[in-house]
C-alpha cells in the first residue's frame, strides 16, 4: 500500500482507523513489529492526540513498540476517519539538522573572518592617514619656522587652506 513512498531507512508509515486500530503499516527497513488491528498507542502519541486530534508532531521517545525512536507527524482525514502517521528516525532528522547547522556555521565563520579582516584594514588605513597628516603638519611647521613657506591644512579633511611662499 505504501510501497510507492520513498523514505529514509528506519522510517515508518501507519494508517489507523477512527478507533486508532492499525489498518496498515510499513517500515522502510523491512521490519513489521506491530500487527494489523493493534490498538496500542505509545504514551507520546496519546499525549499528542490529547492536545490535537486533527494533526500534530511528536517524538516517540524510547518507548516506541519497535524500539526505533522517530519524529512522527500525523493527520486525521475527517472525511474517512483515518489517521495517517509518518515517522522518520531521529538520527535522520538530526543528520539533516547537523548538515544545515554546519553550513550556517561555515557561513558565520566566513562572515566573522571577513568582518575582522575588513576592520583591521580600516584601522590600518586610519592609522596611516593619521600618521601622514601628522607628518604633513610637522613639515608645515618646519617650513614655516625656516621661513620658506606657510601651508595651512585642514586637519579633518587634509585640504590645503592656504599656501603662501615668503621667497
Amino acid at each position: 500500500m505504501f510501497n510507492d513512498v520513498k523514505l529514509a531507512p528506519g522510517s515508518a508509515i501507519s494508517l489507523r482507523d477512527e478507533n486508532m486500530g492499525l489498518v496498515a503499516r510499513t517500515t522502510f527497513d523491512g521490519k513489521q513489529a506491530i500487527q494489523v488491528g493493534d490498538k496500542r498507542l505509545s504514551p507520546a502519541l496519546e499525549n499528542a492526540l490529547k492536545s490535537s486530534r486533527l494533526h500534530g508532531t511528536y517524538d516517540s521517545g524510547n518507548g516506541a513498540f519497535d524500539g526505533v525512536r522517530r519524529i512522527y507527524s500525523y493527520h486525521l482525514n475527517q472525511k474517512y476517519g483515518f489517521t495517517v502517521l509518518v515517522g522518520i528516525p531521529v538520527e535522520v532528522v538530526l543528520s539533516e539538522w547537523y548538515n544545515q547547522a554546519f553550513s550556517i556555521l561555515v557561513l558565520l565563520i566566513f562572515f566573522v573572518v571577513g568582518t575582522f579582516v575588513f576592520s583591521r584594514s580600516t584601522l590600518r588605513t586610519r592609522e596611516l592617514h593619521k600618521r601622514n597628516l601628522k607628518e604633513l603638519i610637522d613639515t608645515q611647521f618646519a617650513l614655516e619656522k625656516a621661513g620658506i613657506a606657510i601651508h595651512w591644512v585642514d586637519v579633518h579633511t587634509g585640504d590645503f587652506l592656504l599656501c603662501r611662499s615668503r621667497c
